[in-house]
């Protein structure tokens, strides 16, 4: 029997959406559209070609979300306006009456109510184990308390990092010539979010929010010194290994 369910994708033109649509594609699921917002004014973006050393795919940054997108035969809706909470958006929202929307903004933004009342249920991966690690630069302080790294799919609400927890997945830490900041990050949370969609899109249903009774630690931008010590603690190479 088909249970199949049908997703949108918003996006903002960043290095993670790079990276998720490319996984999306790979992994052979296909959205009911595409909206790009902030199309004038792509950032969070990166030429770093140093890619990872996970068993994971590895994110092709020179691909552009367009080049994406017109393979794989999406439909598309491309807003200039880089605001997540702008009347385009809402409105265009608000037409395809979405049950789940895969976001993928830029950094720091905090989605608007007005916008989450037109989602349906917002998919967000953050990188970092929720609730213990919520905020920002949180591979670096996973890395320098844990030794290694996280990422939790989570549906969105108003507040930063906050909502039910869908799924959690560590990885292992990656070596000092890997750029973190970019093709680790994004690969981790691809991987976790293709095991979501798949789940949603084959079976009809998403994973069971887990119970969580602690409401974690909120991290800030990490610091220069400590985020240059927790990639001193990586090893020189890295062994090419799965998740934990």
């Amino acid at each position: 029997m088909n249970h199949y369910a049908g997703f949108i994708v918003l996006c903002a033109p960043t290095a993670r959406s790079q990276a998720y649509l490319q996984a999306i594609r790979s992994a052979g699921l296909n959205p009911d559209h595409v909206i790009v917002y902030g199309h004038a004014r792509p950032r969070n973006q990166t030429n770093d070609t140093r890619g990872h050393a996970l068993a994971l795919a590895q994110p092709d940054f020179s691909l552009p979300l367009s080049q994406t997108i017109s393979e794989a035969g999406w439909p598309a809706s491309v807003i200039d306006d880089d605001a997540i909470g702008s009347d385009e958006v809402v409105q265009l929202l608000q037409t395809l009456s979405p049950s789940l929307t895969v976001f993928s903004g830029f950094g720091g933004q905090l989605v608007p109510k007005r916008v989450l009342e037109q989602t349906g249920r917002l998919l967000h991966i953050h990188s970092g184990w929720l609730p213990d690690y919520r905020g920002s630069t949180t591979l670096y302080y996973s890395l320098l308390e844990q030794g290694h790294c996280a990422a939790t799919a989570l549906l969105l609400t108003e507040d930063i990092d906050d909502g039910p927890i869908l799924a959690r997945k560590t990885y292992p830490a990656p070596d000092q010539q890997t750029d973190i900041d970019y093709a680790y990050d994004c690969a981790i949370r691809a991987d976790l979010l293709i095991t979501v969609l798949k789940q949603y899109v084959t079976q009809g249903c998403l994973p069971e929010p887990i119970e969580i009774k602690d409401e974690g630690e909120m991290f800030y931008v990490i610091h220069p010194l400590l985020k240059h010590l927790a990639i001193l603690s990586l090893k020189e190479t890295a062994n090419a290994g799965d998740s934990l």
